[in-house]
């Protein structure tokens, strides 16, 4: 077996890490909003926690909020 790519899997493996550039991205950026919507209790408005608002907002956990923002944070290490 040979470590090199044919065209055809070299064009695959462009594109797949044009996807998960994008993801990455898209994570950060999710991660950033609901950094600041924590951080400036911007949920006060119809939720009495941050975690109420993720759960009745977005039906994610706590934890699941945290990752994202914890994933944010480093994405921006990596760019």
């Amino acid at each position: 077996m040979t470590n090199e790519l044919t065209l055809t899997e070299s064009g695959n493996l462009e594109i797949l890490e044009g996807v998960i550039q994008s993801g990455l991205k898209t994570f950060a950026d999710v991660g950033n909003a609901l950094l600041e919507i924590r951080d400036n209790r911007l949920y006060r408005v119809g939720s009495k926690t941050f975690e109420l608002y993720c759960k009745e907002r977005w039906c994610i956990g706590s934890s699941r909020a945290r990752q994202l923002i914890d994933t944010s944070e480093k994405a921006a290490l990596c760019q």
